[in-house]
């Protein structure tokens, strides 16, 4: 639904001929978002349907009239993005096996957390159906590739890869002048050490973290002015708009759509993720990738971030990850980033050799046309 994901669907149409089936409307960070009445894109065919269900929580929801807005058409492959306990993962399973028995079958996850338990029963139930069912699975990050191999898909069949890439042209490292104009835009001192947090204010992403890590960086390093930059929103706004009301360093910046991220990120000095596992109430995550985090090393950004499930091989270096919720630990890695020169480069040649969306799409692609050539050997 957001234009900024879709491109890496731009590179996935080079090697087929494309459809993408997507909610009309569901709430994204802060607002709502909405698929416009924007014309058709020039490389694939897109189609926004109305659905049955809960679109926030990405796995209550059911497309309808899907197989009306499709009829007609004939598919090689047929590729879910959803859980593979999601409700629309079924209906879309259903609509291959009776309107497309010729096409092979795919799912992307990003789940990678086994749950115990009577729920990790039936989950677990899931998981076996689905590997029994797909020809094909992309996981979003090790641990989810690991959970489908547990549960019986061949690992010949599965791909660890991200579901969308980062636009290298958009995200990119600025000039000095530019990096000067884009935090005065963001009212942002442009002589100041500045870290960046971006995402839903809540809990598990580790904010309250963050900021008493600032303060203790703050207190190390008295010589050098450091300022907190959060963008987002979520329930925890209110706790984080009074601090910063008691600390001039912290700013809290609303939330703005995808498109225009890139600016806050090449206003930054240093990005922390702090995530922190959750599992409280029934709800049991740990971080399935932070794509703000390829995001910013575009931006030639440096990042920081907690052990949390897939921060660690996203950041891919040892030294920038701390045990999730050592406050302690964090502000001593944020005191030794400040002395650290900015090496945008460096960071910069991870992002393009590893995360972007050409990279991802050309992934996927590869694995579906060997799925496809080794199916219809048989």
């Amino acid at each position: 639904m957001v234009g900024e994901n879709r491109k890496r669907l731009d590179t996935l149409a080079r090697f087929f001929e494309l459809t993408c089936v997507t909610c009309r409307t569901t709430r994204s960070v802060g607002f709502d978002v909405t698929l416009g009445q924007e014309e058709q894109p020039a490389s694939y065919r897109l189609i926004g349907l109305d659905t049955l269900g809960r679109t926030e929580t990405t796995t209550r929801f059911v497309f309808r009239r899907l197989h009306a807005a499709l009829e007609g058409a004939s598919f090689d492959v047929v590729l879910v993005e959803s859980e593979p306990w999601a409700w629309v993962r079924w209906q879309t399973w259903l609509y291959k096996l009776l309107r497309q028995p010729r096409a092979i079958f795919g799912e992307f996850s990003w789940e990678n957390v086994e749950r115990t338990g009577l729920k990790g029963a039936i989950l677990s139930c899931f998981y076996r159906l689905a590997c029994a069912t797909d020809d094909f699975a992309i996981a979003g990050n090790r641990a989810g590739g690991g959970i489908f191999v547990r549960h019986g898909l061949p690992a010949s069949r599965l791909l660890v890869a991200p579901q969308v890439g980062v636009d290298e042209e958009i995200f990119s490292p600025p000039d000095v002048a530019t990096r000067l104009a884009v935090r005065a835009r963001e009212g942002l001192d442009g002589d100041a050490f500045v870290i960046g947090f971006c995402g839903r204010f809540t809990e598990e992403k580790g904010v309250l973290d963050l900021v008493a890590a600032a303060e203790f960086a703050r207190a190390e390093h008295h010589g050098i002015p450091i300022v907190l930059a959060m963008l987002g929103s979520g329930p925890m706004e209110p706790e984080l708009q009074r601090m910063a009301h008691e600390r001039p360093w912290l700013r809290i910046l609303p939330p703005r759509p995808h498109s225009e991220v890139w600016r806050f990120m090449q206003s930054l000095d240093l990005f922390v993720l702090p995530s922190r596992p959750l599992c409280s109430g029934g709800s049991v995550w740990q971080e399935q990738f932070g794509h703000v985090l390829i995001e910013a090393m575009a931006c030639g950004v440096r990042c920081v971030g907690s052990d949390s499930g897939a921060i660690p091989e996203v950041i891919g270096n040892d030294a920038m990850i701390f045990p999730a919720g050592d406050r302690l630990a964090l502000g001593e890695l944020l005191g030794r980033a400040v002395a650290l020169p900015r090496e945008s480069e460096k960071h910069r040649a991870t992002a393009l050799a590893r995360f972007t969306n050409r990279v991802v799409a050309t992934q996927w692609a590869e694995l579906m046309r060997r799925r496809l050539d080794e199916c219809h050997a048989r």
